[in-house]
């Protein structure tokens, strides 16, 4: 094909359709034919009219009622669907692209038909090949991967990598017409509500649905991770809540994100994510330690702190946490923050047993750094 012929978006390349990602998918678009059977109004039904004679507040209170209706087939969490809906909502807007006018939450079969957008050059998923020099971002593309629906939430291609996620997420949600103050009241609106799910292996779950059996098209992935749902979700892969409230509107988002240290850890699922430590407990996600904020300013100038005297004791914190890093097998480490908690129970105990007196102050972990510190 000639250069000047070719489609300035897609460099002539037609990408996969749906039925290139799952040849055994039903085929539902008969049931779609346009014709007068196939619209359930009849030609004389008006929208705007029928929609002036809804009762939205008794909508609102059906709605309110649904929400915490939990179904054993698929529990809300905390006993409220409101974040999934508020997700679900969002992945149907998010699709938008600025470039062409493609996706959105409004996109009508009339206009556009979902085969017919070129969503990748890929051919394989979650693969990226649609990046170039300084990660510039093909055009019309707002993805940046293959069959994700914005950025992946583990990173750049799953590298926990925060500065180059800032990045991408200026950009692909500039691609959906958001500018930055937008993109961050998006990301903290919705991270008010709701959790991940990636309780665990990864390998428990089935083919996706649209690749799966055709008794099974249609009804999401099948789990074979304990019950498969509630507590046993595995879905993106991280296992997160954001919120203390995560059924309420807050700015605890903010607020846990800019008042504790964060660490780098994995999933259940195996997923890149991040958590704070010490009073953070697996059973609901809830908690969090800022201890090692001591060594920052202005906490290590603080004259309560005696600061001279905390220099030393987080210089011995320090290498204590070092070699324990470097000695540990499995990937085990400790933190700072909880070196600073864990200290602290050592420094009951001895002051304890000088006095005559034995104790055990309760702890879960790193036996090995506590008899370090002792």
């Amino acid at each position: 094909m000639a250069t000047d012929a070719k489609c300035p978006f897609t460099d002539g390349t037609r990408g996969k359709k749906n039925r290139d990602w799952w040849p055994g998918q039903l085929d539902v678009q008969v049931l779609g034919q346009h014709g007068p059977l196939s619209n359930p109004m009849g030609t004389g039904f008006d929208y705007r009219k029928e929609f002036k004679t809804l009762d939205l507040q008794a909508v609102i209170k059906d709605l309110h009622a649904l929400m915490t209706d939990s179904q054993d087939w698929w529990p809300a969490d905390f006993g409220h669907y409101g974040g999934l809906f508020i997700r679900l909502a969002w992945h149907s807007a998010g699709t938008y692209r600025v470039a062409d006018g493609r996706g959105g939450a409004g996109g009508r079969v009339d206009t556009w038909e979902p085969e017919e957008v070129y969503w990748g050059p890929e051919g394989s998923w979650l693969a990226d090949e649609r990046h170039s020099g300084e990660r510039e971002l093909r055009q019309p593309l707002g993805t940046v991967q293959m069959g994700l629906i914005y950025v992946n939430p583990e990173g750049p291609n799953g590298k926990p990598d925060p500065e180059a996620a800032a990045r991408d997420i200026r950009e692909t949600f500039a691609r959906m017409a958001m500018n930055d103050e937008e993109t961050v009241a998006l990301i903290a609106g919705g991270h008010s509500f709701g959790k991940t799910h990636g309780a665990g292996d990864p390998s428990f779950l089935g083919p996706e649905p649209e690749g799966a059996r055709i008794e099974d098209q249609g009804l999401g992935w099948r789990s074979k991770h304990g019950a498969g749902v509630g507590p046993d979700t595995i879905t993106g892969g991280p296992e997160v809540t954001w919120s203390q409230t995560p059924t309420r509107w807050s700015t605890h988002f903010f607020d846990n994100l800019f008042k504790y240290e964060w660490e780098l850890t994995k999933s259940p699922a195996g997923a890149q994510q991040w958590a704070s430590a010490s009073t953070f407990r697996g059973s609901d996600k809830r908690g969090g330690a800022n201890g090692a904020r001591i060594r920052l300013s202005p906490q290590k100038d603080w004259q309560v702190n005696e600061p001279a005297r905390l220099q030393k004791v987080l210089e011995r914190l320090d290498a204590i946490r070092e070699e324990f890093d470097s000695s540990a097998t499995g990937g085990k480490r400790v933190s700072l923050a909880d070196l600073i908690v864990l200290g602290g129970c050592a420094a009951v105990e001895r002051a304890a047993k000088d006095a005559g007196t034995h104790v055990t102050v309760a702890r879960h972990a790193y036996g090995m750094a506590a008899r370090s510190i002792r």
